[in-house]
C-alpha cells in the first residue's frame, strides 16, 4: 500500500507532537530498512 507523502504530511500536521514523533520515527526506520534491502538486492544480483 503506497500513501503519497503530501497526504502523510498534511495528516501529521493535524496530530499532536508525540504522535508526530512516533510516525516520523516509523517512517525513518522504514526508509532505513528499504535502503538496506535495496542495497542487499543490488549487491547480490
Amino acid at each position: 500500500m503506497y500513501i503519497p507523502h503530501s497526504y502523510i504530511i498534511n495528516n501529521i500536521c493535524k496530530l499532536n507532537i508525540s504522535q508526530q514523533k512516533r510516525i516520523l520515527g516509523l517512517l525513518w526506520i522504514k526508509s532505513i530498512f528499504q535502503d538496506k534491502f535495496l542495497y542487499i538486492i543490488y549487491r547480490y544480483s
